[in-house]
């Protein structure tokens, strides 16, 4: 029985940890695609404004973009510790 918890263990551990990184990642690609999609509808966008308007609106979202650490941008976790416990935790009590 206890080669059995130890195995469950083994696998519940690293699949959890997988969860978790996954979220993550998944949230940063979707921040990734919104910015892309801002940056490529930018043009169109500011295409009728004049010329020195545009620039100063360009010189604004510069710094929004271009300025952001990949600290800076918040990724909540998606998979909570306590649900990573009680996982672990279910894994072990199974027989």
């Amino acid at each position: 029985m206890f080669n059995c918890q130890f195995a469950a263990l083994a696998l519940a551990i690293p699949a959890a940890y997988a969860a978790k990184e996954s979220a993550k990642h998944r949230l940063l690609e979707n921040h990734n695609r919104r910015s892309e999609l801002e940056l490529a509808s930018l043009d169109p966008y500011l295409e009728k404004l004049p010329e020195d308007t545009r620039n100063k609106v360009k010189e604004e979202l510069t710094k929004k973009f271009f300025g952001l650490n990949s600290q800076e941008i918040k990724v909540e976790d998606s998979i909570s510790s306590v649900a990573i416990f009680d996982l672990l935790k279910s894994a072990i009590s199974k027989k």
